[in-house]
């Protein structure tokens, strides 16, 4: 969460024509309320049952460019899934940009963005456990420094030698 995936998604499949789709906006379109009410109602269980089988769905039928949730990578069965029908791009950003980012940004119900240093401890100790399957991703950029367009034309280039 907080690195960029839906704003350098979005100009990625701009710049490749093709169309978008972001997973939490699918999620509270199938669930029809938003992604802290679904945790509030279901809990963190709950949500992940529902995120799963609309990133299973989503990653099989959907051509384009798809931003999924930063717990969506939950297990290797998910992991591998992703890389048998498409491209997994890490977006590896600075726990301190995220901090920045998400402070005092409500509707993130993973984290407390009100309170600087649990925001940062929360941040650390998520990308801990999810880093494993992150770094499966055959391409992966460092974000901090760069414009979102930046990105988006560095994915691009990396994306060119893989289908090249």
């Amino acid at each position: 969460m907080g690195s960029g995936k839906s704003t350098v998604g979005r100009i990625l499949a701009k710049q490749l024509s093709l169309p978008f789709h972001d997973l939490d906006e699918i999620i509270e379109r199938v669930a029809g309320i938003s992604i802290p009410d679904i945790f509030k109602n279901r809990g963190e269980e709950g949500f992940r049952k529902l995120e799963k089988k609309c990133l299973l769905e989503v990653v099989k039928e959907a051509e384009g460019v798809i931003a999924l949730g930063g717990g969506a990578l939950q297990n290797q069965m998910i992991v591998d899934h992703i890389k048998l029908y498409g491209w997994l791009v890490f977006i590896r950003t600075p726990i301190i940009t995220i901090v920045e980012r998400l402070h005092q940004k409500d509707g993130r119900p993973m984290v407390d963005s009100k309170n600087r240093k649990a925001l940062e401890d929360r941040i650390s100790e998520l990308l801990a456990e999810r880093l494993p399957f992150y770094e499966q991703a055959p391409i992966s950029i460092q974000t901090g420094d760069q414009t979102p367009e930046e990105a988006a034309k560095e994915i691009i280039k990396k994306l060119a030698v893989y289908e090249g």
